[in-house]
């Protein structure tokens, strides 16, 4: 198991549909993220070189020769001196991740009427990941899974009939965001050394976070960085 930091610059947007016509932007800046993940190996794979015991072989110490069958364990090479298994040429993880996330979109009513709304969540994405080892020594991983966040606090700016406003948006029921959100991740990482780890991902959400006639979802795209503590 290893243990990183990781943070983040997420591209966000929104996907919206209903009767109001208002249209969904990305977001105009990335929004930074930070997280702490854990990573486990849960299903080592095969190796691509195979791996051969060989009995009856001369010991290096000058013991009489033996056979596994023959009961005795001096003379056998393999169980005195075992030949060293090659490292998995793939194998599974388990991820989990805690993250405080950015996300957001900008809100378009037509006429130059605009809202920017920027949603703040604490996000728990869950993933499997295959990994293999590339020629170089490094290693590649492509992993999916789902994530649960919940809404901590947001803002807004907006510009209406030529004038400006700004203010919070609040989470939970009959407020201005519902205070769950899930979906579905993909994740791309590449281990650049030993330490450091760059990846790809992409949130999709499937919960309708606006509550009204009008449905928004939350979509984000993201350049992670982690770095291995442990």
């Amino acid at each position: 198991m290893h243990e990183e930091a990781a943070a983040s610059a997420d591209l966000t947007s929104g996907s919206g549909n209903g009767p109001s016509g208002i249209k969904y932007h990305g977001s105009r800046t990335p929004n930074e993220n930070v997280g702490y993940l854990m990573n486990e190996a849960f299903l080592t794979g095969a190796s691509n070189t195979t791996h051969v015991s060989n009995f009856d072989q001369p010991d290096p110490f000058g013991a009489p020769a033996g056979g596994p069958s023959d009961g005795s364990k001096a003379g056998n090479y393999n169980f005195m001196r075992p030949l060293a298994a090659p490292a998995p040429a793939y194998w599974w993880t388990l991820s989990e991740e805690l993250m405080f996330v950015g996300k957001g979109f900008q809100q378009d009513a037509g006429g130059g009427d605009t809202e920017n709304d920027h949603l703040y969540y604490l996000e728990l994405p869950i993933l499997v990941n295959y990994n293999t080892k590339l020629s170089n020594g490094h290693e590649f991983r492509i992993g999916a899974g789902p994530y649960a966040a919940m809404g901590l606090f947001g803002h807004y700016s907006s510009s209406f009939q030529g004038m400006t406003a700004s203010g919070s948006l609040s989470f939970g029921s009959n407020k201005d965001y519902t205070m769950m959100d899930y979906g579905a991740v993909i994740n791309v990482g590449y281990q650049v050394c030993s330490k450091v780890d760059l990846s790809l991902n992409y949130d999709l959400g499937f919960r309708n976070i606006n509550g009204t006639e009008d449905k928004a979802y939350n979509r984000s795209f993201g350049l992670n960085i982690g770095y291995r503590i442990k």
